[in-house]
């Protein structure tokens, strides 16, 4: 099976699994295995016998265009609809539904020894059917069933455990982490069909695109490919959506949703490589031309262009080849990662027009165009190469959706400003027997610290009258606004 998110979630070889004589409502009635664990117990996310690991964690070979080289959990091939129990007692904290570009998931809280994890079921179709955000589980609760959505070739649970920590999360291996706790993924398994990553990976461009000396659009085209063209690549090595690889002797970057894993019938030649040509920077981008749809498309849209990167044109993004069977077959495009919290306080402004979407997908409605350096504030969640942001119109109307991250851009961070905690000396320098300048009142705003000398902080205050005067005070007398 394979997952396809990023940064950091990934999977190896895709199997899709068909279990004989068992219809997926037979194995959704089996219970899962207890584990000896206890304090608190964990249990199987899938009945023991009824499944089939196909990949551990690790570095892989991209397994379908768009995908990552970095697998961050295990892959357990099931039957479609199959049961999804929760590893332990918990509360949901996020249901997000699949669709053929969007591996949908349930995401669980746990709390071990003091110790805070969460655990994500991905691949599932319907995220809600079985539990909603906030709902508290047991160990061994049903919570989801067996899908393929997103970038997946077959029916699997792609099971991963996060620790949260002060700085964010922190993957962890899920065997390990089950292994230690009493339940063994391995040894429960009616087969291993995991393998080790190869030395090296073979991808072909999917159509003509640039290569590029460094990972993004800001670095000099190497070489336009054409269709057909070889390269190979180190598992495991990126920089979000950006690939190095090499191509005969000649070493570059392109993004991994131009290249597909799959050798065409027509390969083409290896390129003759020149000088590199510059190119300019996506926030010299101009405000997008118009569209023909009534609203304006200025997000950055990854197609098949000679740029291997979004940009905020009104390119129309390629559909997805139609199956010969039921299932939803994946986009040439990237598949968005599952939906993550970001705990940054980072904030950020647009480098470009740029289409505020609906959903994390360039197929979202359109809920706003963003203009040029317009600001979003904090990061809320992201998902792949998308960021959910806020954003606050010329109207004051609060709009929330999402963007692509390649045309956001950190905001400087604002200091901290001070007011005094009580009436204070503003003094011409940093000394008890220099002159005082004024006296500040007490609750009054002295704005940011400019500079320090010991406990002496150089500030300004400003009067009612409107005059301003710069000096020092004494830092036990100031407070953080």
């Amino acid at each position: 099976m394979i997952t396809a998110r990023r940064p950091l979630l990934a999977v190896t070889t895709a199997v899709a699994l068909v279990l004989a004589g068992a219809t997926p409502g037979a194995v959704a009635a089996s219970a899962p295995a207890v584990a000896t664990s206890t304090s608190p117990p964990f249990r199987m996310p899938l009945p023991a016998r009824g499944y089939s690991v196909t990949a551990f964690d690790g570095p892989r070979c991209m397994p379908t265009t768009g995908a990552s080289t970095m697998h961050n959990g295990v892959d357990l091939a099931a039957a479609g609809g199959a049961a999804i129990s929760s590893i332990a007692a918990g509360k949901v904290v996020a249901t997000v539904d699949g669709t053929s570009s969007v591996a949908g998931y349930v995401a669980v809280r746990h709390t071990a020894g003091g110790t805070d994890y969460t655990s994500y079921y991905y691949h599932v179709w319907k995220a809600d059917t079985h539990v909603k955000v906030g709902q508290a589980v047991t160990a061994g609760q049903r919570i989801g069933s067996v899908g393929t959505s997103g970038a997946s070739t077959g029916n699997h649970l792609h099971l991963e455990i996060r620790q949260e920590t002060a700085s964010g999360q922190k993957v962890l291996r899920p065997t390990e982490f089950l292994a230690a706790r009493g339940v063994d993924l391995v040894k429960n398994a009616k087969a291993v069909t995991a393998s080790a990553a190869p030395a090296t990976c073979t991808y072909w461009t999917t159509g003509s695109v640039n290569f590029r000396t460094g990972p993004a659009t800001t670095h000099a085209i190497i070489a336009t490919l054409a269709k057909g063209t070889a390269m190979t690549h180190v598992p495991g090595q990126s920089s979000g959506s950006w690939i190095p690889v090499k191509i005969g002797t000649k070493s570059g970057w392109i993004a991994n949703w131009l290249v597909t894993p799959t050798r065409p019938a027509a390969v083409a030649p290896t390129p003759v490589f020149s000088t590199p040509t510059p190119v300019p920077s996506p926030s010299a981008t101009t405000t997008p031309r118009p569209s023909a749809s009534p609203s304006p498309s200025a997000s950055p849209t990854p197609t098949a262009s000679p740029t291997p990167t979004p940009t905020p044109t009104p390119t129309p993004t390629p559909t997805p080849t139609p199956s010969a069977t039921p299932k939803p077959t994946a986009s040439p495009t990237p598949s968005p990662a599952p939906t993550q919290q970001v705990v940054s306080n980072t904030t950020y402004a647009t480098t470009a027009a740029l289409n505020l979407r609906a959903t994390a997908s360039p197929k979202g409605a359109v809920l706003v165009v963003i203009p040029k350096g317009g600001r979003v504030g904090k990061i809320l969640a992201t998902s792949g190469d998308w960021r959910k942001v806020t954003y606050v119109a010329a109207t004051k109307k609060s709009v929330t959706g999402w963007v692509h991250h390649g045309y956001l851009k950190k905001e400087a961070a604002a200091a901290a400003t001070y007011a005094s905690t009580a009436s204070l000396n503003l003094r011409a320098s940093a000394s008890m027997s220099a002159k005082v300048v004024v006296v500040i009142p007490k609750g009054a705003n002295v704005g940011a610290v400019l500079a320090s000398s010991g406990v002496w902080r150089k500030v300004t205050y400003v009067t009612p009258q409107k005059r301003s005067h710069t000096g020092w005070v004494h830092a036990a007398y100031l407070r953080k606004r």
